[in-house]
C-alpha cells in the first residue's frame, strides 16, 4: 500500500460505495493459456474469492494435499473441465489429473490465482522477468 499516486486523496463513503458496486458487477477476467500436453490452447477464468479461500484451506503440508488444491482451482478456473461429460461419474480432480502434467497443473493453478486477483499485478511482472 505503498504506491501512491496522490497522497492528498481521501477516500469518501460515496466513493467507497462506488468502488464496492463496481467490484460486485466486475466481470469474469479470462485468459487464454497454451497446454503442452493437451497440444491446445485453454481458456482460464477467475474464480470466486469464496471458492479460492475453501480451496485454499485444503492446501496442507503434503504434496498431495497441495496438488489436490491445485488440481481443484483449475478444475474451477477452466470452464471445459466442468463439463459433465469431461468429469463424467468420477471426481473432478481425478479428471484434471488424467489430462494434465503435474507442472502444468501447478502453473495453471497460479495462472488462475493471478487472474483472480491474488497476486499483486507489478510483483507478478518483476517475476515474469
Amino acid at each position: 500500500m505503498t504506491n501512491k499516486t496522490n497522497k492528498n486523496t481521501k477516500l469518501t463513503l460515496a466513493a467507497l460505495l462506488q468502488k464496492k458496486a463496481a467490484k460486485e458487477t466486475q466481470e469474469v477476467k479470462s485468459k487464454e493459456v497454451y497446454v503442452q500436453s493437451l497440444e491446445a490452447e485453454i481458456v482460464l477464468q477467475s474464480v470466486k474469492r469464496n471458492i479460492l479461500y475453501k480451496i485454499s484451506d485444503t492446501n496442507g503440508d503434503s504434496t498431495a494435499e497441495k496438488m489436490y488444491a491445485n488440481s481443484l482451482a483449475v478444475y474451477h478456473g477452466v470452464p471445459l473441465f466442468q463439463h459433465p461429460d469431461f468429469i463424467g461419474d468420477g471426481d473432478p480432480v481425478d479428471a484434471v489429473n488424467e489430462v494434465l502434467e503435474p507442472w502444468e497443473i501447478s502453473e495453471l493453478a497460479v495462472e488462475i490465482m493471478e487472474l483472480s486477483g491474488f497476486a499483486k499485478p507489478d510483483l507478478t511482472e518483476d517475476v515474469k522477468n
